[in-house]
This record gives C-alpha cells, structure tokens and sequence, in this order.
C-alpha cells in the first residue's frame, strides 16, 4: 500500500498531517522518513494504540502523536492539516458522505485528502452493500463503492479530485500470514475453489488511491 502511495508523488516534506484510523503508526513512521514535520494519529483500539507506544519507545519520535480515539468524538473544528489520511475505513462507515465531511473541515487552504479504499466493480451501481455487513470476513463493511458511487460523493460534498491510482486487485501476497500475524489472512477469506470470489461470493477486493482538494 505504501508503494502505492509513493507512487502519486506527493511532497510530505515540512507538511502537517492527521492519519485517521492509524493502526499501530506504521505509515506515520513512514510519513516521518519522507519528510514530514508533525503527524497526528487517532486509532480507537487500545491494542494498536499499545503497540504504538512499544515502538516509539525505541523510537522516540517527538514528531509523532497519537491519541486513541475516533475523530468524530475529538472536535478537532479549529485545527487544519496540509494532508488527511483515510486509508480502510470508507467501507467501514455508516455515513461515507459525512466522514468526507468531517476530514474536509480539517483541511488547511490548499490541503489535500489522501483516501485509499476497497472499489467495487461497475456493475455494482454506486456501491455494493454486503449482506450482514460481512465482506472478504470482515464484519462492520456497510458500503463497498464503486469508483462512479465514490466520484459521486466526492461532487455532491465539494471535493475536487486531483490524483487517482488504478484499481489493483489485492493479492495473497500482499496480505499473508507471517511470524508478526499469524491469524487468518486474505486467503481464508476467498472461495476455495474460486479465488477470484470472496467467501461471501463477492468480488475480490480491489483497492485504489484518491487525492482531494476542497472545492470550496
């Protein structure tokens, strides 16, 4: 993913950044090697948020904070970023639209969106919604969207599209079991017969990048 990333060229150097859903601060640590002046990041689990510290104790980044919590519930309204990360969470929302929203508000003037989210394929409309909210075995996936359903959204709130990856298709390798993640990996999640489907008997993930810019 963060090879993916790289690859849009985008100038981190001296920025001011808020990485929403974090993790354990991996791509913070990275944000840090490409120049960035000050990362921000806000993960709700206390495991991610454990390892994190574990890290940094090693680390010792002054640069990176991290505070575990949910962006809705921080009212950061008064802040602004020169570059928000949202990467894996859209299809984890209730409300897409209103987290676009939310992470818009806390753009500096010429800050940008970076947004890296699981695509449907077309035949899907705007967005695919999972039955029992369960996609590739991962509860709590309420909207899978097109690249049309996620264009949509991007015009009807005001963000202007700037930078775009293509659709890559996640493979076993990229998402693997190793000695650091020994629990189920993507290949538990698609069919055993047909690895081109989900256990669900969805289509595979496909992941993509997208850059914004606020309209207004």
């Amino acid at each position: 993913k963060w090879e993916r990333f790289l690859n849009l060229n985008l100038d981190l150097k001296g920025k001011t950044i808020l990485d929403v859903g974090s993790g354990n601060g991996y791509y913070a640590f990275r944000m840090i090697g490409e120049g960035a002046d000050k990362v921000l990041c806000l993960e709700p689990n206390l495991m991610h948020v454990s390892q994190f510290a574990a890290i940094n104790n090693f680390i010792g980044s002054k640069i990176v904070r991290m505070i575990p919590e949910r962006l809705e519930l921080l009212g950061l309204e008064s802040s602004s970023f020169d570059l928000i990360f949202s990467m894996g969470l859209l299809y984890h929302q209730r409300n897409p639209k209103k987290h676009l929203s939310e992470l818009k508000k806390l753009l500096s003037g010429n800050g940008k969106i970076i947004l890296e989210t699981i695509i449907s394929p077309k035949q899907y409309g705007e967005a695919l919604e999972p039955e029992e909210g369960r996609y590739a075995s991962m509860p709590n996936v309420h909207f899978v969207h097109t690249d049309f359903g996620c264009k949509e959204i991007f015009e009807e709130i005001g963000l202007k599209l700037v930078k775009e990856t293509n659709r890559v298709l996640t493979d076993l390798n990229e998402q693997r079991k190793t000695k650091w993640m020994p629990f189920k990996s993507f290949e538990k999640a698609t069919d055993e017969e047909d690895k081109s489907l989900t256990v669900e008997g969805y289509p595979v993930p496909a992941r993509k990048f997208y850059v914004l810019e606020r309209i207004d």
